[in-house]
């Protein structure tokens, strides 16, 4: 049995795009198993280690009606995201829909990863 690296789709910096591309010229694309989880992250500014706090589906939504901040997507990370300030300071609130999802998957697709997992929030 063929060795399969495990890549995931949760990036907060940087490209996903170049993330698969380097994985793919390092194992082959054909050795990758690309794991697509959705994810809601809320990162307070500045967040100079780059991890973010998650966020629970309704804590996200919740977070989008209090806010009421005009939603982004970002083409490097296939993520939507918005800002907001909350107890004096500046967060960057990054999640994914089936919308991001489905851009990831097509990403992959397009650099020839076929092997593709939709993971549950929290497995990889």
């Amino acid at each position: 049995m063929e060795t399969r690296f495990l890549v995931g789709s949760a990036v907060s910096g940087g490209s996903l795009r170049e993330l698969l591309e380097s994985a793919a010229k390092a194992c082959g694309a054909g050795r990758i198993v690309f794991g697509v989880e959705s994810v809601a992250m809320d990162f307070p500014l500045p967040c100079p280690s780059g991890v973010g706090v998650r966020l629970a589906p309704p804590e996200l939504e919740a977070l989008r009606r209090q806010c009421g901040a005009p939603v982004y997507f970002s083409e490097a990370l296939c993520a939507k995201y918005f800002t907001c300030r909350r107890n004096g300071r500046a967060h960057f609130i990054l999640f994914d829909d089936e919308e991001t999802l489905r851009c990831k998957q097509e990403l992959a697709r397009s650099l020839g990863i076929r092997e593709i997992l939709r993971l549950y929030p929290g497995m990889l």
